[in-house]
């Protein structure tokens, strides 16, 4: 039984740190289109 649940301890964080990761890469994405909007 903590097999188990170490297994899915170990999916939600490994999706919490994607998440994180999808964030951090739209954030840049944006700062960078809201930038190239500003020089232009």
């Amino acid at each position: 039984m903590e097999e188990i649940s170490k297994v899915v301890t170990d999916k939600v964080e490994n999706a919490e740190c994607h998440n994180l990761l999808e964030g951090f890469n739209y954030a840049i994405k944006r700062n960078i289109h809201n930038s190239n909007l500003e020089i232009m």
